[in-house]
């Protein structure tokens, strides 16, 4: 949940949309993570049979790290382009009028 926390807060003050929407999407796995582990939590301190085994937690965790996986792939693939395209974009509106 820190995380979390600490990501939408850099995604808020994120210098360009391109690294806001890459953070945005790293507090997004953070906090679904961070929820899901606090549901196993509850479920484990009230002793319920299959929610609060230590299965649905590595579950939980192994659903986290696949998701960063296909999110870092993203960056590695889309960041560069996608900040090229924002440079251009932005010299465009420059010496437009």
């Amino acid at each position: 949940m820190l995380l979390a926390i600490v990501f939408k807060i850099s995604a808020v003050l994120a210098p360009t949309p391109v690294d806001k929407k890459f953070r945005g999407k790293f507090f997004s796995l953070f906090l679904t993570i961070g929820l899901g582990e606090l549901f196993w939590y509850f479920c484990r301190y009230q002793n319920a049979k299959f929610f609060g085994s230590h299965f649905v937690a590595w579950l939980i965790v192994l659903i986290g790290l696949v998701w960063l996986i296909f999110i870092l792939i993203g960056i590695f693939k889309n960041y560069s382009k996608e900040k090229q395209e924002l440079e251009k974009e932005t010299l465009k509106l420059k010496y437009l009028p």
